[in-house]
């Protein structure tokens, strides 16, 4: 058996290190790992005397064990700071989008207390009456609504009423979009209820992320700001959301037509029989006409998928933008409450930014030691046996001490703001205020 292994190893040793490693753990014969990742790189040469990997002049073994182009003096202490502030700067504004559009989603009094509006009060069952009820196009009510639905109130996409033709049925555009209609509404059904349940958990009725709101910052709102930003916004973007993503898709290309096809085409004039003057002989191939049409606008729907699916595709790209710009809320100046939310959450979180800016540049800094740019005192003394111990050192007083101002700023907040008085799940309306509680006078603001 062990003979047999033998063989087996030396077959497969080169193909890459992972297969070689479970050799290893089989045959029990350890070889020097270091030979094995420069056979892996093509660049790398390996020094059987020093026993390490060797990268051709003007070029240094990384950290992630590859040859990598010599790091620049300039580029590490001047442009990498740059590009991570940058980075960060990016990074922040985007998250800016999103903690907006969770604190601005529309509640409604359900059962005595504020909590998701009921879809059923939006969406008709048959949608051979229509997509929405006509109160989502009232001008009280569109403000909300269009927060609501994904990805945005458009009547091309959600009409109140369903279209008809020249002949009394309906038209052939309301037919052949049917699917889409479909897709739309799941996709607004798991949008809203993403952000909705955030809402309900962190905000309730009580922060909208208004300009008059965000004047004012108590610890709890930092706290809850602060879990948002940095642990649930991330995780919608890049878990949640392209999931949700990979399922419109499937939705628009699968279960949309299928839907349609069941819930809408096989209705009771939804597809007319052809019909012509009575006696007529063209009113004898009436019945396998109306077939060939049911089954046309089948094959359609199911050839139409891949179409939906591109359109599907583009609504979620005018959607993100609409949460990235604040264009998703139309009345209260939602492009500037973005940029006023960017910069206070700049400024609430700035030693974060920071910690978050000093790490990417630590990481690069790792990697400028190994360079040979870096063979200038006191680089030199960094890069002895004592690298690693500097390096931790350096990483450890930048988490302290600047974890240590955020700790201050967030103490010097008041501890928490008065309610709203009302019990209205509605935005309030402008001027909105953040008194804090040790004022004197009512426990509660209008």
């Amino acid at each position: 058996m062990n003979d047999y292994l033998t063989k087996l190893k030396k077959k497969f040793e080169k193909i890459n290190l992972f297969k070689k490693k479970i050799i290893e753990g089989a045959t029990g014969d350890k070889s020097d790992g270091a030979k094995e990742k420069c056979e892996l790189n093509d660049e790398a040469r390996y020094d059987r005397r020093k026993k390490k990997c060797v990268c051709p002049p003007g070029n240094f073994y990384n950290t992630s064990n590859q040859c990598q182009k010599d790091i620049g003096t300039l580029n590490v202490f001047v442009n990498t700071p740059l590009a991570n502030c940058i980075v960060v700067a990016l990074m922040s504004f985007l998250f800016a989008g999103f903690l907006f559009r969770i604190k601005s989603s529309p509640l409604a009094i359900v059962k005595g207390k504020c909590a998701e509006i009921p879809l059923s009060s939006v969406f008709k069952t048959d949608p051979t009456q229509g997509i929405v009820y006509p109160k989502v196009y009232e001008s009280a009510n569109k403000d909300k609504y269009a927060k609501m639905l994904f990805p945005g109130l458009n009547k091309a996409l959600f009409p109140e009423e369903a279209e008809k033709g020249p002949n009394g049925g309906y038209s052939a555009g309301y037919i052949f979009k049917m699917p889409l209609y479909i897709t739309l509404q799941y996709c607004s059904i798991i949008w809203y209820k993403t952000v909705s349940i955030i809402k309900q958990a962190l905000y309730k009725q009580y922060q909208w992320g208004y300009k008059e709101e965000i004047k004012k910052i108590s610890r709890g709102w930092w706290v809850k700001d602060f879990m948002v930003i940095f642990f649930v916004v991330p995780f919608l973007l890049f878990i949640v959301y392209p999931l949700f993503f990979v399922v419109s898709i499937i939705i628009s290309i699968l279960l949309a037509p299928g839907q349609a096809i069941v819930t809408f085409l096989s209705k009771e004039n939804v597809v007319q029989k052809p019909e012509w003057e009575e006696g007529d002989w063209k009113n004898n191939l009436s019945g396998a006409l109306y077939i060939f049409k049911c089954v046309g606008w089948g094959l359609i729907y199911l050839i139409g998928g891949v179409f939906f699916s591109i359109v599907t595709f583009f609504l979620t790209l005018g959607y993100f933008g609409s949460i990235f710009t604040g264009l998703h809320e139309g009345k209260r100046d939602g492009p500037q409450v973005v940029f006023k939310t960017w910069a206070n959450i700049v400024w609430d979180y700035r030693y974060i930014w920071a910690i978050l800016a000093g790490g990417m540049w630590i990481l690069r800094f790792r990697n400028y030691l190994k360079s040979s740019t870096s063979n200038w005192y006191p680089m030199t003394v960094m890069k002895g046996e004592y690298k690693e111990g500097a390096l931790g050192i350096i990483t450890a007083l930048l988490f302290i001490l600047l974890g240590r101002k955020q700790v201050e700023y967030v103490m010097s907040l008041n501890k928490t703001v008065k309610p709203r008085c009302t019990s209205n799940c509605n935005a309030p309306k402008p001027p909105i205020e953040a008194v804090p509680k040790k004022t004197k006078g009512k426990d509660c603001v209008d």
